[in-house]
């Protein structure tokens, strides 16, 4: 008997509900050995009732649920575009506007699901299933958890289909987390650019070790889907995007390609031929829990059934002529767990017996064969009523020992949320941490299911953690001055500790960068690190003593240095050169800095003046006045006036020189 589809979990079936749905579903009868793990099946109906809840475009409906003898089973959306899986198993290969599409589309079911604190923990190909539109959806959203931990602890045959898309902290043993599930579908966007997974090794488990070892560098064919790629695959999940980044990121990339062409459904031309060649009358099952049960027959062209009415019918190829069709009680969600539905239809003609004869019998008791017939009646609904009340107190002391109330356990630390959880007989699970303005750090902030609720003993609370405040983007800080700087910070809730460094741009005292950099998130009340200016740098002034004014002047300001010039005589010193500066060669100053410079003008001459007549004091005073000095002095010790001079006067000398003077 060939199915639509086979797992680890169980099969699943075409089928056409007649009355509920009017259309074609889909049956996924799970495998017969998990309907003996009773805290499975209380966890699935949990699960099922949870997904059912989930509405969205990019996931599979689940219209019901319930259990019986063959296992347990959903009833959900139709999907006859075949799974990723498949298509890739074709050797088909998107390009990279139908990932862009597909990426977009999957994202989008995960941040609606994540906003709802709901997570899949197993999102690979296999469960990326396109409609007949060539629109993905996320299956298996009901099962993903509930199977969670038996797919861990099964063979590694059965175990390799799961983990060879599993996150480093799931390989790892931790909790899956919401950015598990974008790890996964970064994996399988990897996949679906280069045909390949990620690193190789001789089993699945080498490459789980890879994994935990190092981050995923995106393929060469990732183009622009690199950047959000490589950040999507990084091993510390704090370091991935969010889900609504990763939405607004693949929306971006979206408008730069053209619309993709549709993807090929694989299996609507399959379908169909199904249910068309179906027998027009075929044998409907009844999947409950008291067994498999022929229940009758149904058309389904005209839809009589002799039966049952409220059914499912699923569709299966049989070598014989006519189809089997397989049919599953169809019921209210809400009523999916109720095992009591054990009553037969009461008789609709209770006066049956007098139907023998429409006169009176000879001893004229045809009004007492009519009372029997009411007094029938009477009895009848009072033990219907009997066994109602019997079931409804046997089902009310089922619950009440096998349900608990979730305790309210927001704002305990986690020690004491699992203690409150434990003592009502369910367990506890921290799943993640979110942002919190309003909780402290490490308490609860939320649970799921949330408190008050009644579920079955032994399920798994989610409990997620605060992780404090959110961060807090860095403002702009370039160009402020550091009291100015401070102010915004503190405003945004941020410390800052001061760094200083020269700058030639930047003014003295003003920000010139920050770390994290400006529009970057910083941890609530953590330090951002400053870069303030302490102007420009020093530099050493050079030795332009004995250069020209000219390349003096270059020399300085190529340093960023002014220059202030004045002259002075130099006998030493050829004119226009310098002679001395103001400040030594090799000091350290700030550019900008004014060095003076004397600039020689060359030797100094003077006149010698006119002594002769002139008493010795009086030439003296006459010679120094000039510039000049005394030399030797010539005559007899009496004599009074100079009478001669050498040189000579009116002879030009170099200011300071000699002048001997003779004396009569």
């Amino acid at each position: 008997m060939a199915s639509i589809g086979h797992g680890a979990s169980g099969d699943v079936y075409l089928a056409f509900d007649s009355t509920a749905l009017s259309r074609a579903v889909a049956i996924k009868l799970l495998h017969s050995q998990l309907a003996s793990d009773k805290v499975f099946l209380r966890r699935f109906q949990e699960e099922a009732k949870a997904a059912a809840a989930l509405s969205h475009s990019s996931i599979m409906s689940v219209y019901d649920s319930g259990e019986s003898l063959a296992g347990p089973y959903l009833v959900l959306e139709l999907l006859n575009g075949g799974s990723l899986r498949e298509h890739l198993a074709t050797g088909w290969r998107p390009t990279q506007a139908q990932v862009v599409q597909i990426a977009l589309q999957c994202a989008s079911g995960l941040e609606y699901a994540h906003k709802r604190n709901y997570i899949h923990r197993d999102l690979k190909p296999a469960n990326l299933i396109f409609d007949e539109g060539g629109h993905i959806k996320i299956a298996d959203f009901g099962l993903a958890r509930t199977l969670a931990e038996p797919a861990w602890s099964e063979p590694k045959g059965v175990l390799l289909g799961t983990a060879k898309y599993a996150s480093p902290e799931q390989a790892n043993g931790v909790a899956a987390l919401k950015q598990s599930d974008l790890y996964s579908l970064g994996l399988i966007v990897f996949e679906m650019l280069s045909g390949r997974l990620p690193f190789s090794g001789n089993d699945t488990f080498e490459i789980l070790r890879a994994r935990l070892n190092q981050d995923v560098e995106p393929p060469k064919e990732a183009g622009a889907m690199g950047p959000i790629l490589a950040r999507t695959l990084r091993r510390d999940p704090n370091k991935r995007p969010t889900t609504e980044e990763f939405v607004a990121e693949f929306l971006a990339l979206s408008r730069s390609f053209d619309p993709p062409k549709t993807i090929p459904a694989l299996h609507r031309d399959e379908f169909e031929e199904v249910i068309q060649r179906s027998s027009p009358l075929s044998t409907v099952i009844d999947i409950t829990d008291r067994g498999l049960q022929t229940q009758g027959r149904y058309n389904p062209v005209s839809g009589v059934q002799d039966g049952e009415s409220d059914t499912l019918t699923v569709f299966d190829d049989e070598v014989e002529a006519t189809s089997t069709i397989l049919s599953v009680s169809h019921r209210d969600l809400s009523n999916a767990s109720d095992k009591t539905s054990l009553y037969t239809s009461p008789p609709t003609d209770f006066t049956s017996s007098s139907k023998e004869s429409d006169g009176p019998d000879a001893n004229g008791t045809k009004s007492k064969r009519v009372l029997g017939g009411w007094r029938g009646l009477f009895v009848w609904v009072l033990v219907t009523l009997i066994l109602a009340s019997v079931a409804f107190a046997a089902a009310s002391l089922y619950q009440k020992a096998t349900s608990a109330k979730v305790p309210l356990v927001l704002g305990l630390t986690p020690k004491s949320a699992t203690s409150s959880i434990d003592k009502v007989g369910l367990k506890a699970l921290v799943s993640g941490k979110v942002y919190s303005s309003k909780v402290p750090t490490g308490l609860v902030v939320s649970e799921f299911p949330k408190a008050g609720s009644l579920i079955a003993k032994n399920v798994v609370i989610d409990l997620t953690l605060s992780a404090g405040p959110p961060p807090v983007p860095v403002p702009s800080l370039a160009g402020l001055s550091e009291a100015a700087a401070e102010q915004l910070l503190t405003q945004k809730h941020l410390k800052y500790q001061l760094q200083t460094q020269y700058s030639s741009s930047v003014n003295s005292g003003d920000v010139i960068s920050s770390t994290p950099a400006t529009g970057q998130l910083a941890p609530f009340d953590s330090t951002v690190s400053l870069l303030v200016s302490k102007g420009p740098a020093p530099v050493p002034v050079p030795n332009v003593v004995g250069e020209s004014q000219q390349a003096a002047t270059s020399t300085l300001s190529s340093d960023q240095l002014a220059v202030s010039t004045s002259t002075a005589y130099s006998d030493t010193v050829p004119s226009g050169d310098v002679i001395s500066q103001g400040t030594p060669p090799g000091s350290m100053v700030l550019p900008g800095t004014t060095i003076s410079v004397v600039i020689s003008k060359g030797p100094q001459y003077v006149t010698v003046p006119n002594v002769i007549d002139d008493s010795l004091s009086q030439a003296e005073q006459a010679l120094q006045s000039a510039g000049l000095q005394v030399g030797n002095v010539y005559g007899p010790k009496k004599a009074k006036v100079v009478i001669f001079t050498n040189p000579s006067f009116g002879q030009q000398v170099l200011y300071g020189s000699s002048v001997d003077l003779y004396m009569a």
